[in-house]
């Protein structure tokens, strides 16, 4: 049944012709052209896609192909968001997907090509992790795409990486404990020694403050080093996520905050508990009534202020920013740091695993626990039984 008609509507003297048809057992109508031929054509074609469709020649595909490639980006960025993934992290994924998309030169899903990719990253400038975590992003947008059928298969699927250990540019230095321990001794005396230089009648209660944000971030640096704690776990971290009333202290790393976005509970040791209890008691002081569920438990500031006070407290304590390795120190060191200080207490790799959080014990060994050094392996040669006199 299909059929083309026009209403005249009061003052209309030209109104737009209706086509309308059946389709999949329903009466559809659609808004054509004040011409009848042009209508007549339009209902034409929705015949002939519906006879299409019957006989299974219709694309499925062909919807999704219709949209502008910029659409399709949007509604993946809103996803990440429904995701709870970082602003930084979605900035950082759409705004390269966008300059490989650009640089393919595609607007619609079928101008997705493993060869156009490929061409791509062979020009990419930069190191191979970047090459790679480009190659990622293509990756993780078409897997999306094939997950809501959108495209039959992942257009990105093959893409290989070529990161190898020869040609990673940035690696972070461990800290030892001792090294944690300056350091966090730095953090909570520098501020207001460093202010007293410059403003030396400065009010009490001006360098009281420093001091206690100095503590605050000092309490920062231990729980990343011998917890893992990311920089975005530490700042999302409330006292609702600790469990320090029990003689196996720990802490909860929530879904929306953890990078796997899986539940995990981390062990807590109990000198580092004991410091969160005398934290808990202080904070209920500055804020002069008791601390609540969800108020957060670490002083954590931006990316970049905390990287430069760590710096400048890296500085005061003597601590050099590069160790002989040429490795660096930054915010992520301390992961690095706990993974190396479990190793060096015989910690097992499939422990150690488990504390990180890894789903690849590769990883753990490859990447974060950092025994390079020779006076280590020198200690591990010394543990093997020598011949008998």
């Amino acid at each position: 049944m299909s059929r083309i008609f026009r209403r005249k509507r009061q003052g209309k003297k030209d109104a737009k012709y209706t086509v309308e048809w059946k389709e999949d057992g329903k009466v559809r109508r659609k808004i054509a052209y004040k011409d009848k031929q042009s209508s007549n054509q339009v209902l034409a074609k929705l015949e002939k896609k519906v006879a299409q469709g019957e006989t299974g020649l219709v694309d499925p595909f062909q919807e999704h192909n219709a949209k502008p490639l910029t659409e399709h980006l949007e509604e993946f960025r809103v996803s990440l968001v429904s995701n709870r993934r970082s602003p930084k992290y979605i900035k950082l994924i759409c705004g390269r997907l966008k300059k490989a998309i650009g640089q393919m030169k595609a607007t619609r899903l079928k101008d997705l090509e493993q060869s156009k990719a490929d061409r791509f990253l062979s020009n990419l400038k930069g190191s191979a992790s970047t090459r790679d975590h480009y190659a990622g992003a293509m990756k993780q947008f078409g897997s999306w795409l094939r997950r809501l059928r959108r495209v039959p298969h992942n257009p990105f699927l093959d893409l290989q990486r070529v990161g190898t250990e020869a040609q990673i540019t940035f690696e972070r230095r461990p800290l030892s404990s001792a090294e944690i321990q300056q350091l966090a001794h730095a953090s909570a005396t520098r501020p207001a020694k460093a202010y007293l230089t410059t403003h030396p009648n400065a009010k009490p209660e001006t360098l009281a403050g420093l001091k206690r944000r100095g503590e605050r971030r000092a309490l920062t640096y231990f729980m990343a080093a011998y917890t893992g704690l990311r920089y975005s776990e530490c700042r999302g971290l409330r006292w609702c996520d600790l469990d320090l009333d029990t003689p196996t202290p720990a802490l909860v790393v929530e879904a929306h905050i953890a990078k796997s976005k899986r539940r995990d509970r981390v062990p807590l040791a109990s000198w580092l508990a004991q410091r969160l209890r005398d934290e808990r008691k202080a904070m209920a002081i500055d804020l002069g009534r008791p601390v609540g569920d969800q108020d957060l438990v670490l002083y954590v500031p931006s990316n970049n202020r905390l990287l430069e006070q760590l710096r400048k407290d890296a500085e005061w304590a003597g601590i050099g920013l590069k160790d002989g390795h040429g490795r660096r120190l930054d915010f992520h060191s301390f992961r690095a740091s706990c993974a190396t200080l479990l190793a060096l207490a015989g910690v097992t790799p499939k422990e150690t695993m488990r504390i990180m959080r890894h789903t690849d014990v590769r990883l753990t060994l490859m990447v974060y626990t950092k025994l390079g050094l020779f006076e280590d392996l020198s200690q591990a040669v010394e543990k093997m039984p020598g011949p008998k006199e």
